[in-house]
């Protein structure tokens, strides 16, 4: 019994010493245990010894899972803590003495310092040297310490303390232990191997060599000989040489490669003269890295290398741009990620999709209740901010709710077009199974219940569901299948996490914690949380049919720089180390602030981490047997120089190239060295290429000229315009048009095609021009049509008082309505729902634009009184025809006075700035008696006034007029000469005479338009004449939208306002 350190130049896992000591173990007690840094290195340890014939009597495992086996069953009764419970007690311990939810962070640094050192910290002896900041972090630990054993748990590291002695009082029978591939053990590790060595034979097979590289291991050797004398422990020293018959890493390894390794970090040494084994691949910038790295490979492939290890501190970046470009090269991959379960997009939907309906619940429970009236249903809102529920949103459309993409298309539409949502209601949609899915409809129900496991057990089931009815699955859906399993695996660990520390919910326990309380710690258990995500992938066989050629299929292997230095020694043909930039493969300057404090309490030297970096990166130039390739980029992804990374410096100076220099003078000096055939290089100009996933420049198969925006096939031309009720028009029939829908088309075919025809615009209910002018158009139609019936005019003094009441009465009234559902769960179109203070600010504001709109109309319209309020016409029995379509709409007002005269008047809820140079009827092009109407734009309030000519001919139409409704007001449009000074109730000037006023002798050119045509003409002049020449202007413009013409053609910069064909090609602002 004796703790044994041997000593060997083997780099193997399971090496010639170590095998001849398992033979020895087995011979003298018939079980060995062999143990590894991690269980993929004991799984490939186990696989080494089936090969030598050795099956049965050895346990290849790692030292936590042998302690804990043993633990559980030698132990005191109390249960070792992992690393989930571990952080979870950390930030308990952190809330104590803190306001707010402690910072990631320090909960890491707690959790991790006390996973290494609880079992040495004594407070009383080593903390008189620290500060008063390190005394109280101190503190902390021993508060997490007797929070875990309240909890009957206890850390690893305390378990190892004492378990050699439970062992020896239970007499347990020790079996031979032998330790191999370690580059570093923590202090517990070393105290239990020698505590062991007292019970039974404890052999660690060392790698050691007179590298630099190996100040690791020897610091190593020297910590368990310290340890061993410390405790008494028997220690015996053996360097093993290793037998000429065996090659340290292979035979058929290149020399070039054995060379470079001893070479390694040494100061003095002679220099390399490149064979061929290393090569270099300068990239000019990340954009031409993966299509470089992609034909390196390739090229190492057919050379007969069969297994290739791509090693880089970014996996995600490689699998994402890397890994498709080898599928369609014919390569099969294994990739292996470690990823934080916040940074996967499933994680990122569910905790979205978790806090969402958390906090949905917790309003719910004190939701103003709705009223029952004879009106309908009166909505009481709560507090708004979550609306709409994004994070729902976004959960619905990801794979792991299960919901097909249109339904939740629709529902995220249903919810976002309501203002009054309440979050019961949405609660209610996602626990509808016809509504969501059947995945998401249990597992809301069983999470709002505070079972999580359940509702991750309907999860998977969902997932389950859909693989199997997927018959062919692609790429995309494998990795997406793969993630979305990783995060219910999560979640499922950390609900049983909470379930085994005793922590449920009142909905699932009485007397247990709420269900915020339970969700918030759930929460942070799985931000906290890292998923190590596995994919294994075929080639592309449709796209790698070519690349196939004669070469056998390669196995590539995406691996970070941690996880591919635990592989074994010559166990690839090709290494390709990427990313060797200072930025890409940084090294940090100092210990972590756990190891320092640590070392500061005497309990454990710091780690060097250059020392560690060197060996990890000596551990990586031993894997390939044939091939080393090792890339960098000349630039950084903003145009800046990069710099190479301090290994790839170490390990150029071995051929006398200078790896620190400007990218320049490093790529020349790299060739002088190299050669131009061992120095890849690749630009990111090569655009085509570098973006194919097959490298290649994309063939031209055929030349399409895009049409012009609007411009169809005339196969589709009879569809452009329908009927409601979709079915194409007859060769007589009529298209049925509104005013604003033919100034639309005027501005612009294709503006009124997408916003008319195809209907493109937001679905979100608004709070904005759209709702608050539709309210201010119904409140001023009550409040004039109240006023009117009451005989009673805004031109008195009297009269305005008692307006500017009924507004108020009319305000409030209508703004009630606002909160009405009528027929079940029916909001009114374009309802004015104020969220916060913000919107309910602009409501104020709103009402205060009414009430001086009254005070600007007393000054308006003298003589005149309103007579028809929202008149609507053509959508009864009697079709207003106009300009070869029928008219439908509704005309805001229409005042009229004794002798029949009458004014039309439209509200326009918008800014006074600009206002009358858009809506006067001759304001942008100056307008002669005689002249023909030159420009068509805003002509709604004309087509009304003909509308109101013919519907009403006992009416003579003197006015056709806009009402700015916010701020300071403005009146605009066109009016008959003789009337305006009634109607703006002032002289205007000569510039604003000559924008609005129509001379009753006007013929607009139509008289001179007869004559040419050689006929007389006897039609109306003045304001009707110009109605008319409107209508016959607008006509053939009415005749092309019944032909299909729905070219983009904007009228000028305006027309393009509000268009949501944000890349049409005839764009003007």
């Amino acid at each position: 019994m004796a703790l044994c350190i041997v000593s060997t130049e083997e780099r193997q896992l399971v090496s010639s010493a170590t095998l001849d000591i398992l033979r020895q173990g087995l011979e003298h007690t018939g079980r060995v245990v062999l143990l590894c840094p991690s269980f993929n290195q004991a799984l490939q340890a186990q696989k080494s010894l089936s090969k030598q014939g050795i099956c049965l009597g050895v346990d290849c495992t790692t030292a936590s899972a042998w302690v804990e086996e043993r633990w559980e069953v030698w132990g005191d009764g109390r249960h070792l803590i992992d690393s989930m419970k571990r952080r979870f007690f950390a930030r308990r311990v952190l809330q104590h003495h803190s306001e707010g939810e402690p910072l990631a962070g320090m909960v890491n640094l707690l959790a991790d310092f006390a996973a290494a050192n609880i079992a040495w910290l004594q407070p009383d002896k080593t903390t008189f040297q620290l500060t008063q900041a390190e005394k109280d972090f101190v503190g902390l630990v021993e508060e997490y310490r007797e929070l875990i054993h309240k909890a009957k748990l206890i850390e690893e590291t305390e378990a190892m303390a004492v378990l050699p002695t439970l062992l020896a009082q239970h007499e347990v029978a020790m079996p031979v232990f032998v330790v191999t591939g370690m580059m570093s053990m923590t202090r517990a590790l070393r105290k239990l191997l020698c505590d062991l060595a007292t019970l039974s034979s404890v052999n660690c097979i060392m790698y050691e060599s007179k590298s630099p590289a190996c100040d690791v291991s020897r610091q190593l050797i020297a910590q368990l000989q310290q340890e061993a004398q410390a405790g008494n422990t028997p220690l015996r020293l053996i360097t093993v040489d290793t037998p000429e018959s065996i090659h340290p890493l292979g035979k058929e390894r290149p020399v070039e490669l054995d060379v470079l390794l001893r070479s390694l970090f040494v100061a003095e040494t002679e220099r390399l003269q490149p064979t061929g084994a290393v090569e270099l691949l300068l990239c000019a910038g990340p954009l031409a890295e993966s299509e470089a790295l992609a034909r390196h490979i390739k090229k190492l492939a057919q050379t007969g290398c069969k297994d290739i290890v791509v090693c880089t501190s970014d996996v995600s970046r490689a699998s994402r741009e890397l890994s498709q470009k080898l599928l369609a090269r014919g390569f099969t991959l294994r990739t292996e990620q470690k990823i934080a379960f916040a940074d996967m997009p499933a994680g990122q939907a569910f905790l979205a999709y978790f806090a969402s309906i958390l906090h949905l619940n917790a309003l719910a429970q004190n939701w103003p209740a709705p009223e029952k009236t004879a009106e309908g249903t009166q909505v009481t809102l709560g507090n708004m901010d979550w609306w709409p529920p994004r994070g729902l949103s976004d959960f619905l459309m990801s794979g792991l709710s299960q919901v097909p993409a249109e339904s939740a298309r629709r529902l995220d539409r249903s919810w976002r077009n309501n203002r009054l949502l309440t979050p019961a209601q949405v609660l209610v949609d996602l626990q509808s199974e016809k509504k969501s899915s059947r995945a998401t409809a249990l597992a809301t129900r069983e999470l709002l219940r505070g079972r999580t496991k359940v509702a991750a057990a309907h999860l998977l089931e969902g997932i389950e569901v859909t693989c199997k009815a997927t018959t062919s699955p692609k790429r995309a859906f494998k990795k997406s299948i793969s993630e979305q399993k990783a995060v219910v695996a999560a979640l499922m660990s950390a609900a049983m996490c909470l379930e085994e520390l005793g922590v449920v919910t009142a909905q699932a326990k009485p007397a247990a914690i709420s269900l915020d309380e339970y969700g918030s710690l759930l929460q942070q258990l799985l931000l906290s949380n890292q998923v190590i995500l596995r994919w294994n992938e075929e080639a592309i066989t449709e796209q790698a049919a070519y690349a196939q050629d004669k070469s056998s299929p390669c196995l590539v292997h995406i691996l970070s720089p941690t996880a591919a230095a635990c592989l074994p020694a010559s166990s690839t043909d090709a290494l390709v180390l990427c990313g060797l930039t200072s930025v890409e493969t940084s090294i940090p300057r100092d210990p972590s602030l756990a190891a320092s404090l640590a070392e500061r309490l005497h309990i454990e030297e710091a780690p060097d981490p250059i020392a560690y970096a060197r060996a990890q990166f000596a551990a990586l130039l031993a894997l390939p047997r044939k091939q080393l390739l090792l890339e960098r980029c000349l630039k950084t992804a903003d145009g800046k120089d990069a710099y190479s990374a301090v290994m790839l410096v170490e390990l150029l100076s071995c051929y006398g190239v200078e790896g620190s220099d400007k990218p320049e003078k490093f790529l020349e000096s790299a060739k002088k060295v190299f050669g131009n055939k061992l120095v890849g290089e690749r630009f990111e100009t090569e655009i085509q290429q570098n973006l194919a996933w097959s490298g290649e420049n994309p063939h031209q198969r055929a030349i399409d000229t895009p049409a012009p925006a609007g411009k169809i096939s005339p196969a589709l031309t009879p569809f452009v315009i329908v009927p409601n009720e979709g079915r194409m028009l007859s060769p007589h029939e009529l298209p049925l048009l509104s005013a604003s829908q033919i100034e639309t088309y005027l501005e612009c075919p294709y503006k009124w095609f997408s916003l008319r025809r195809l209907r493109l615009s937001d679905a979100d209910a608004g709070f904005g021009p759209a709702e608050m002018g539709t309210f201010a158009h119904r409140v001023l139609e009550l409040t004039h049509g109240r006023l009117s019936e009451e005989g009673v005019s805004v031109h008195t003094t009297g009269g305005l008082q008692r307006a500017h009441e009924l507004l108020d009465e009319v305000c409030a009234e209508h703004y009630r309505h606002q909160y009405l559902l009528r027929g079940g769960n029916t909001v009114e179109q374009q309802a004015l729902i104020p969220h916060g203070p913000r919107e309910r600010a602009q409501l104020d504001r709103l009402s205060e634009d009414l009430h001086s709109l009254l005070d600007y109309e007393s000054t308006l319209f003298l003589g005149y009184e309103p007579k028809q309020f929202e008149w609507s016409f053509g959508r009864g029995e009697e079709p207003i025809e106009y300009a070869g379509a029928r008219l439908v709409g509704t005309i805001d007002r229409v005042d009229v006075d004794a002798h029949g005269l009458a004014v039309v008047i439209d509200y326009k809820h918008k800014g006074v700035n600009g206002f009358t140079k858009e809506y006067d009827a001759f304001a942008n092009k100056p307008h002669d008696l005689g002249d023909t109407l030159k420009e068509l734009r805003r002509v709604q309030s004309l087509i009304y006034a003909q509308v109101v000519r013919r519907a009403h001919p006992e009416l003579h139409v003197v006015g056709a007029v806009y009402i700015c409704t916010r701020d300071d007001h403005a009146l605009a449009g066109a009016v008959d000469a003789n009337q305006a000074e009634r109607i703006y109730g002032q002289d205007l000037s000569k510039a604003r005479a000559a924008a609005v006023c129509v001379d009753p002798t006007d013929d607009f050119g139509r008289r001179e338009q007869a004559k040419a045509a050689g006929s007389n003409w006897d039609g109306d002049t003045g304001l009707d004449g110009l109605l008319d020449a409107c209508e016959e202007a607008i006509a053939p413009r009415i005749a092309e939208l019944r032909a299909g013409v729905i070219e983009a053609n904007p009228l000028d910069e305006i027309s393009c306002q509000w268009c949501p064909v944000l890349n049409c090609e005839k764009r003007r602002s």
